[in-house]
């Protein structure tokens, strides 16, 4: 048995990322991530229109503002649904992105001046720990027999 031995953190993580290159069933990695994504994506979505724990309530002024558009009141960040719908995964290398394509969203996010926090994005990834730690100890598993 031969030892490796790292220098620091880059090493190993470079080490690391070659064997996972080398590895037969890097579809399975692939097709993990996808799904993980996917996941996240619905979840993100779902929180679009629904108060979550710790959002402050629409003003009284907002709400008859979205009345008066004809948007759909009671439902913090829907409007058109064009925030929702800009939601979106991407799997690149050995990673997946979550996030929105409209600008917007950052405001909402992390809050403004004149608008509270009500993040989307924040706690998926802890919400759904469960979930993608099963999707990914199946893809190391599929990985290390050789499957894809």
């Amino acid at each position: 048995m031969s030892i490796v031995k790292f220098e620091h953190m880059g090493q190993l993580a470079e080490h690391l990322t070659g064997i996972v290159e080398h590895m037969e069933g890097g579809d399975a990695i692939h097709n993990a991530l996808e799904k993980i994504g996917e996941h996240l994506e619905k979840k993100a979505k779902e929180k679009i229109g629904n108060y979550q724990w710790g959002w402050a309530k629409l003003e009284q002024s907002t709400e008859e503002a979205k009345a008066r558009m004809g948007y759909p009141t009671n439902a913090p960040l829907l409007a058109s649904g064009d925030l929702r719908e800009s939601i979106g995964h991407e799997v690149e290398d050995h990673s997946v992105i979550i996030g929105a394509k409209d600008e917007v969203m950052k405001y909402h996010e992390f809050g403004t001046e004149h608008i509270p926090p009500r993040p989307v994005f924040q706690s998926l990834a802890a919400e759904n720990n469960e979930f993608i730690q099963h999707e990914a100890q199946k893809a190391m598993a599929s990985s290390m027999k050789g499957k894809k």
